[in-house]
């Protein structure tokens, strides 16, 4: 590997333990790392994303949440979701 690729990649896990150091993390921040992941691409600690999914799975519930208080159109599916 190349002393540009390891800085490369050294940067890039710097940036992904930013929000770990401050033990939470942006909607944004969690978006980001779960994109990487889903892509195959993301070189960051194991920690990084799964925070970011516990922070999916609080955004899943509050979706839910709000459809069954009908403060959402029940009838409206994110992308990838199937109908029940």
């Amino acid at each position: 590997m190349s002393k540009e690729a390891i800085a490369t990649a050294r940067k890039a896990y710097e940036e992904a333990l930013s929000p770990l150091r401050r033990l939470t993390m942006t909607i944004d921040e969690a978006i980001e790392i779960l994109q990487k992941l889903s892509q195959g691409r993301a070189i960051l600690p194991r920690s990084a994303g799964v925070e970011a999914q516990k922070l999916g799975i609080e955004a899943l519930k509050e979706v839910k949440w709000l459809r069954e208080c009908q403060a959402w159109n029940a009838h409206e599916v994110l992308p990838g979701e199937t109908e029940e």
